[in-house]
């Protein structure tokens, strides 16, 4: 038996990303990038300077909050 919870959520909490109507991740560059792959083949490196290259706005919230959750699972991996 599966328990499903539904959840309203605002913001991007870590590890989670709601819908943010508009503002769809799905066809920006650096998500299609990173999206098709696994966690072990990302240089972490590169992912950071891609990650540094972005300008803040309100249209790049979301790519950012993903591209940290991405981040930080890339960090568990190669952790010692």
């Amino acid at each position: 038996m599966k328990v499903i919870f539904l959840v309203d959520m605002a913001g991007f909490p870590t590890f989670w990303a709601a819908s943010t109507g508009r503002y769809s991740i799905k066809t920006h560059p650096l998500y299609i990038k990173y999206s098709n792959g696994t966690l072990g083949l990302i240089n972490p490196v590169e992912l950071k300077q891609d990650l540094g290259g972005i300008i803040l706005t309100e249209d790049t919230a979301a790519i950012v909050q993903w591209m940290s959750c991405v981040l930080n699972a890339v960090n568990l991996i190669n952790a010692p």
